[in-house]
């Protein structure tokens, strides 16, 4: 339709201000969009470094091997994980070979195809990025951080009468005093 309006002469404007929208993206002329002068080179994108799970240490509950489905579930969250940081499924499973860690083939070597297998057939049972996260939490790399350290408490103060943390309270601790009658 845009072609048919352009050769009646309908709408020529139309398209060449997008056309020249799109060579300023570019930084261009429009002779140079168009080809009708010598375009700038394109530059080379730069080479993209990948992630691998061998940058970091192996996951002490791998060392057993996958005997429990918690151990599975696990592998699959570091699974998902690491994919998000840009491993590649052959990168995984160059590093789980070189962890020595099992898989549930007779030979117990990791391919890319049981990395993805295992990805998903472990991983979360519902769909979503709300059930995704619940997984993570759950299994991934953060539910083996170590506790936080508990919050030191405040001292109490004495605030007419009341003992409470901070003077907005001392108001409503006043009106129930323990000076109560006998009886």
């Amino acid at each position: 339709m845009v072609i048919s309006r352009l050769e009646r002469q309908q709408k020529p404007r139309l398209e060449i201000e997008t056309a020249a929208k799109l060579a300023r993206v570019f930084k261009w002329t429009l002779d140079q969009f168009c080809g009708l002068a010598d375009a700038p080179a394109i530059p080379e994108a730069p080479p993209v470094q990948r992630y691998s799970p061998l940058d970091e240490p192996m996951p002490p509950w791998l060392h057993d091997g996958l005997p429990t489905s918690t151990e599975q579930m696990r592998l699959a969250a570091y699974i998902h994980v690491w994919y998000t940081r840009g491993a590649t499924y052959k990168t995984m499973a160059e590093s789980l070979n070189t962890w020595q860690a099992p898989s549930r083939r007779t030979d117990k070597r990791w391919t890319p195809d049981l990395v993805s297998t295992a990805r998903y057939r472990y991983g979360p049972i519902r769909p979503g990025k709300k059930a995704l996260r619940a997984f993570l939490k759950a299994y991934g790399p953060a539910a083996e951080a170590p506790p936080r350290a508990p919050v030191p408490r405040l001292p109490e103060e004495d605030y007419g009468g009341a003992r409470t943390r901070s003077p907005r309270h001392a108001h409503a601790a006043a009106g129930r005093g323990s000076e109560r009658p006998p009886g």
